[in-house]
């Protein structure tokens, strides 16, 4: 969540996730942990032992994290961003994938499927976000299209001196993304 603008740090942690068919999840342990104060803000979601069944496509990874970081340069009065996302042993169908730390690497799948690895963004200023791992799909007869992302971060400073940051482990959203 959110951060009060004077600083504070924030956890939370899931031990166990076990969701059934359609959206099949599997998780041993999700964290979000953001922080900020005194000029710097940096969010961390980590998804660990994850298995994601969604229709015809399988998902494991030991270790999916992301992590996002905003940073005032007083000097300047400007915000510097970015972010980073480790995945480890991610396995797409039954294919390893190396995560190379290239950002936005995206895997087409057949059938409706596409996915984002390490997909970053500046969706506002001042803002960075990182997805380690973006799922897409198309609808299928039974489940509606959409999209998921796990191992979600993403920082915010609206000015300098007044950091937001945000965690958000697995997160599911509609249209596509």
């Amino acid at each position: 969540g959110e951060l009060d603008p004077w600083g504070a740090t924030r956890e939370d942690t899931v031990l166990t996730v076990d969701n059934p068919a359609p959206i099949e999840v599997h998780s041993k342990t999700i964290t979000g942990i953001t922080s900020g104060a005194d000029g710097v803000s940096a969010s961390t979601a980590a998804v660990k032992k994850l298995v994601l069944n969604v229709g015809t496509l399988h998902i494991t990874a030991d270790v999916i994290e992301a992590d996002s970081f905003a940073q005032c340069t007083l000097a300047s009065n400007t915000v510097a961003t970015h972010g980073a996302s480790t995945l480890l042993h991610l396995v797409i169908n039954g294919t390893p994938y190396d995560a190379s730390g290239t950002p936005n690497q995206t895997i087409l799948l057949p059938g409706p499927f596409t996915v984002t690895i390490n997909e970053q963004s500046n969706p506002e200023v001042n803002t960075f976000a990182v997805n380690a791992l973006h799922l897409r799909m198309a609808g299928l007869p039974g489940v509606v299209g959409g999209g998921w992302s796990v191992a979600r971060a993403h920082t915010r400073m609206w000015a300098c001196g007044l950091a937001v940051g945000c965690a958000r482990p697995a997160r599911r959203g509609g249209g596509g993304g």
